[in-house]
């Protein structure tokens, strides 16, 4: 999401504070205090006093519809800490749900493994912590349909969606970006065992033989392009000469490994004479905004 950034200022210098620009633009505080950073702004501070009467009442009664602290704030122009405050004030439980981890074993779908296997390939990133491991999915520019697909299908595993835009300080723009993490789970060191060698991606025979039709497909959907191109450049040259044999050996896909100009980075180009075969294997994976990848639509 871009915010008028003439707008925005506007709205600054009509002295409207943090939760009333957040309401104004539809995004989060954090969001505001950013744009506002980036453009040296100062924006005005909405001061609510505790034993307000009206405010109160009005919160009473949004918790009372099941309302959470955020839903609140945006419709009173308060600050979700200042809702929480009065929640406590009132007695009354929150209705806000936070999730840091998934405590319980979990067992993904056969789709949500595959799609981790095509994906991790492509632009999803596995990480760990102490304890516990966790994916994490993010896209930007035009690709939010893409990124609404996926966090959609890892609805019951992920955290809090964030689309707060980037600020490029080189172009002075900001940019689109769509990132959620999934939610922490000792679950997920299956996958990591695989998948990750020294905190580094690494593909391994045991990896890309995970690789299904599905996989493959968003895997091209992350890194794929119309020429017939998946970017590999993250890969070591025997990382990526393995899953050119895998795509022969398990999809008759003839690749070639391509040199990145003088740079020791490789990519994979599917052969035109399979170029077909390759899309026809992958349709019925690829969702709408995804098409004009392909070149036989």
């Amino acid at each position: 999401m871009n915010i008028d950034i003439e707008k925005f200022k506007a709205e600054v210098n009509l002295k409207k504070n943090y939760q009333q620009l957040s309401n104004e633009f539809n995004c989060s505080i954090k969001t505001i205090k950013r744009y506002a950073k980036e453009l040296d702004l100062t924006v005005a501070t909405k001061i609510c006093k505790s034993n307000d009467p009206e405010v109160i009442n009005s919160v009473k009664n949004l918790l009372e519809k099941n309302k959470t602290n955020l839903e609140i704030s945006r419709e009173l122009g308060i600050s979700p800490t200042t809702a929480r405050k009065y929640t406590k004030l009132l007695g009354m439980e929150t209705n806000t749900v936070r999730n840091k981890s998934l405590k319980s074993p979990i067992t993904l779908t056969k789709e949500q493994e595959e799609i981790i296997y095509g994906s991790m390939l492509g632009d999803m990133c596995l990480t760990t912590t102490q304890k516990s491991y966790r994916f994490s999915i993010s896209q930007g520019g035009g690709h939010e349909e893409y990124f609404d697909h996926l966090a959609n299908i890892f609805s019951n595993v992920i955290g809090k969606v964030n689309k707060t835009p980037r600020y490029d300080k080189r172009t002075k723009l900001f940019y689109n970006k769509f990132m959620v993490k999934f939610l922490a789970s000792t679950s997920y060191k299956k996958y990591y065992d695989i998948m990750v060698i020294n905190g580094k991606k690494t593909v391994t025979e045991k990896w890309a033989n995970h690789l299904t039709a599905r996989g493959l497909a968003y895997w091209f959907m992350d890194d794929g392009c119309v020429n017939g191109i998946i970017a590999t450049n993250g890969f070591a040259l025997e990382e990526v000469n393995l899953l050119s044999r895998v795509i022969l050996n398990k999809f008759n896909i003839h690749t070639d490994v391509q040199k990145v100009s003088k740079k020791e980075q490789w990519i994979l180009h599917i052969q035109v004479k399979d170029r077909k075969a390759f899309e026809d294997i992958i349709r019925p994976f690829i969702i709408p905004s995804m098409m004009y990848k392909l070149k036989y639509k």
